[in-house]
């Protein structure tokens, strides 16, 4: 094969890689196998929260590993710019000139011991926007062709460029993605992604909770239904939304209230078209949004936030907890086991902390003033449907 078809299928599998990281060991396999079972390894650069460089490689071994941390500072030392490498594949010896490897202990301590010949490796850096996020070493074997390995690298030197110009902007997406989805995983309301076809496609942890409850939501398969009795309105307004989204009516909000089996409050259900998707994942087919809500375990949440923020005693947010659920201030000085008068008094504390001044206001304060976080558990993520 000629040295412009295996150049191509070099091409070919890079771009893979920069898709699939999963794909940079065959393209260091494949790039040492066209240029004469040559040992390669690339290092690349671990995005800033993760300081530090991934290997990955075919036939690599110590050598090329220490090379690869060292390098920078090894150039710095020898007064060699890395640009001087960001052009073609650079023989490292020519940054140390004064260097007889086969008598450095470095041949004896890193080569020799591998059977390898006394050799510099040849190494390529590539940088995007002044960012050096690979480095290319390919270790030689003896009797190597240097110029076949330059004569395929200078056809690839221009695509490593593009491809990592990819593969960095993939990790920066995906980098956002698992931040949107912790956020998402945050709220006190259940985000659910429905495609076109009514399928579900993404959860929120809160989303999650309601539905584990098997309280009137669930999930069929990867379809969304309430109760018996409250289906025909959850699919009525999934229906609308889709309609909505289909027509480009994205301020369209559709509503239903899901009852439940044990008799706790009803879920509420809003739905609405996305104006777009989120593109690199699979939720990018997601059409329309169901926001769930749960009134009770926003209210219990509500409440503690209220007690952090502004400073509620337990017995003020006790009875905070029961205005929203519905109880009146004799079945909650009942509930209580105090009087009256005492709940009333404690009543007028928590008016004047949270500056309210009537029950209404107070209640409402808590369903939409206070935005609770939750915690994610650990090692959990959003779950998908297929």
């Amino acid at each position: 094969m000629d040295r412009d078809s295996i150049a191509l299928q070099l091409v070919a599998r890079l771009y893979r890689a920069a898709l699939d990281r999963r794909e940079w060991h065959r393209f260091a396999a494949e790039l040492g196998e066209a240029v004469g079972a040559a040992a390669v390894t690339l290092a690349i650069r671990r995005p800033e929260t993760q300081p530090g460089w991934d290997y990955f490689g075919a036939g690599s071994h110590d050598l090329a590993i220490r090379v690869a941390e060292d390098l920078q500072g090894a150039l710095r030392i020898a007064e060699r710019r890395v640009e001087g490498f960001e052009h073609a594949f650079v023989d490292l010896g020519e940054a140390f000139p004064g260097i007889a490897l086969e008598t450095d202990p470095w041949f004896g301590e890193w080569l020799d011991p591998h059977g390898i010949a006394p050799a510099w490796p040849l190494c390529h850096a590539v940088s995007v926007d002044g960012t050096l996020l690979c480095w290319i070493l390919v270790q030689p074997p003896p009797d190597f062709d240097d110029e076949r390995l330059r004569a395929i690298g200078d056809r690839l030197v221009p695509h490593l460029a593009r491809a990592f110009s990819i593969h960095r902007e993939i990790g920066a997406r995906s980098k956002r993605q698992r931040a949107f989805e912790e956020v998402l995983d945050r709220l006190p309301t259940g985000v659910i992604l429905i495609d076109a076809h009514q399928r579900v496609i993404h959860t929120n942890m809160s989303a999650q909770r309601m539905i584990a409850l098997n309280d009137g939501i669930a999930l069929r398969g990867s379809f969304l239904h309430g109760r018996s009795d409250s289906d025909v309105a959850v699919q009525a307004a999934l229906e609308a939304a889709i309609a909505a989204a289909s027509r480009g009516d994205f301020d369209h909000v559709g509503r239903a209230s899901v009852r439940t089996r044990s008799g706790r409050r009803p879920f509420l259900l809003a739905v609405t078209p996305l104006l777009r998707g989120v593109a690199g994942s699979r939720v990018h087919n997601a059409v329309i949004v169901a926001f769930l809500t749960s009134t009770d375990a926003i209210s219990t949440a509500s409440v503690q936030a209220l007690e952090a923020v502004f400073g509620l005693t337990a017995a003020e947010a006790a009875i905070v907890r029961g205005l929203v659920q519905g109880r009146s201030l004799e079945e909650i000085a009942e509930g209580r086991r105090v009087t009256l008068e005492t709940t009333r008094s404690q009543l007028k504390r928590a008016f004047a902390k949270t500056r309210t001044s009537r029950q209404a206001e107070l209640i409402r304060l808590v369903l939409t003033g206070v935005s609770p976080l939750s915690e994610p558990s650990p090692g959990s993520s959003a779950g998908e449907h297929p």
